[in-house]
């Protein structure tokens, strides 16, 4: 019988200990013993490779600057508007979204910014008009017919 392997229930390949899927992933060297993927730095999560939240007392991942969430709002500085006397929050090139030129939704009446084509993310969503179907011809009443009999079919027939 198979062995399992290191990661999941998948039986392993003869002679190795992971499975075709986890085949190329790292165990971790943080502590004799562990199983667990690598994360970064050659270790998982629980023996160091996530760092924590350099604020004492807290257990945090770190995300920005080496803090967390939590503490990155409060201590990394907010980036104020680039243009003067505008308080606004900047977001993109040192500006906040009015002065950054950035288009408002082309639905009728939405003052939402466009997020895709054109289009906020609510209006994005709703179904397009339906596309005006082209009027058919006198002459073209057996077309469908003649496309489907050129189409091999299988020899069987059912019944």
């Amino acid at each position: 019988m198979a062995a399992a392997c290191l990661f999941c229930a998948n039986p392993a390949p003869t002679g190795r200990t992971k499975c075709t899927f986890h085949r190329h992933r790292a165990v971790c060297v943080g502590s004799p013993g562990c199983t667990n993927q690598v994360y970064a730095r050659m270790r998982c999560v629980r023996h160091g490779g996530k760092r924590r939240c350099r604020v004492d007392g807290c257990e945090s991942y770190a995300r920005n600057q080496n803090l967390c969430f939590h503490h990155a709002a409060s201590v990394l500085p907010l980036r104020v508007c680039a243009v003067d006397g505008c308080e606004k929050r900047a977001h993109a090139k040192n500006k906040c979204l009015p002065h950054s030129g950035v288009r408002r939704c082309r639905a009728e009446g939405c003052l939402l910014y466009a997020r895709h084509a054109g289009y906020c993310a609510h209006h994005r969503q709703e179904p397009a008009p339906p596309a005006s179907t082209p009027a058919l011809h006198e002459d073209d009443s057996g077309w469908f017919e003649d496309v489907w009999s050129r189409v091999p079919y299988p020899a069987t027939k059912l019944e």
